[in-house]
């Protein structure tokens, strides 16, 4: 942080709303009639997941994860200690499960604001689900309903992050414990002692947000895609506007692509949260972009050509990425005794005693 305090309040605030800009330019990707914007989204989100193994990673790998980090829509990289002192884990934590609900709040402000200068849109005089197809590619389209337009606008958000919520929400659950062997910290928040009223309260809010968002969120958004496939309603013009940012950049067999990019990241997300063993993280993360690579050139679901060849090189770059973690390992044995998700270490005896580092990092100054 910088020493000035107003220097750096300045500067975090003017940061907080960059991000913010960004997420909502990254957003609006999924609306654009560049679809391809959502794929490379998606292929640099698998990479942010790599990332966060705690592999050999070469120095550089440090910017690249701060990039990554705010690509991925995580909120501990804001560096909210600057402006609060008192900042921690825990408000990083409450932040983060919040934020695309925040984000929401904010798509609803942003929505009056327009209404009250633009007024209502209207679909031009013809066919509606004809016009539907280019109106719903256009980010400045106004729906005449504001339910309908936090309805796109929150489930855009949850599968831009959603992989980031699933890190966040499942991270109070696994404790590693410090160098004296009798103290537990969460592995991935060293600042919160596990047993501590403070990790106690994290653990209950992160079941309710599992139960409440996490679980039910996706089979809901695949089973209305896959119902209205069925019933062959996906051309009309309200399920359009409602889900057609989602669906309309894959082929007509396969409109439910989305919750298959989602599980992935989903998937890789557990695997890093889940798993202790460094190694084995890479190995399952190989496992993982190799299925979706079969899946994709079976199934083929994109439109474009280009968004294909964005999709394959994507996967490739993940596994590429995982495989060279796994190369310049020092060792199998050393796997157990690492934890730092970008730490970058120079020696076997660095990574085996970057504990303490780690803690400090994420705690702050």
């Amino acid at each position: 942080c910088p020493s000035a305090r107003a220097a750096g309040a300045v500067l975090v605030l003017g940061v907080v709303v960059g991000q913010v800009a960004l997420w909502f330019q990254l957003r609006a990707l999924c609306f654009s009639d560049v679809d391809t914007g959502w794929l490379a989204l998606s292929a640099v989100q698998g990479l942010y997941l790599v990332s966060r193994m705690p592999l050999r990673w070469h120095r550089a790998v440090e910017v690249l994860g701060a990039v990554l980090a705010i690509l991925s829509c995580d909120v501990s990289w804001l560096g909210w200690q600057c402006l609060f002192p008192a900042w921690r884990s825990l408000h990083n934590f409450l932040l983060q499960l919040l934020l695309p609900f925040l984000l929401t709040g904010l798509a609803a402000l942003i929505y009056l604001a327009r209404w009250q200068i633009e007024g209502r849109s209207s679909v031009a005089a013809g066919d509606k689900n004809v016009r539907a197809k280019i109106i719903l590619r256009n980010t400045n389209y106004l729906p005449d309903s504001l339910l309908t337009y936090l309805h796109t606008r929150l489930i855009s958000f949850l599968l831009m992050m959603y992989h980031t919520l699933v890190l966040t929400s499942l991270s109070p659950f696994w404790c590693r414990a410090e160098p004296d062997g009798v103290t537990l910290y969460v592995e991935r928040m060293p600042d919160v002692t596990c047993g501590s009223a403070e990790h106690s309260a994290m653990r209950v809010c992160a079941t309710i947000y599992v139960m409440v968002v996490l679980i039910p969120f996706p089979l809901l958004f695949a089973n209305q895609l896959w119902s209205s496939h069925k019933v062959d309603v996906l051309n009309m013009y309200d399920v359009m506007e409602r889900y057609g940012f989602s669906y309309l950049k894959f082929n007509n067999n396969v409109p439910f692509w989305d919750f298959v990019l989602l599980s992935r990241k989903a998937l890789l997300a557990l695997v890093v949260v889940a798993v202790s063993v460094p190694m084995l993280q890479a190995v399952l993360a190989v496992l993982l972009f190799n299925t979706a690579m079969c899946l994709h050139l079976v199934y083929r679901p994109m439109v474009r050509p280009a968004a294909a060849a964005l999709e394959s090189a994507g996967l490739f770059c993940g596994m590429f990425m995982a495989v060279c973690g796994m190369i310049f390992f020092p060792s199998i044995d050393t796997a157990v005794e690492c934890v730092g998700s970008f730490l970058l270490v120079s020696s076997v005896g660095e990574q085996c005693s970057a504990n303490e580092v780690q803690k400090t990092r994420v705690a702050g100054p």
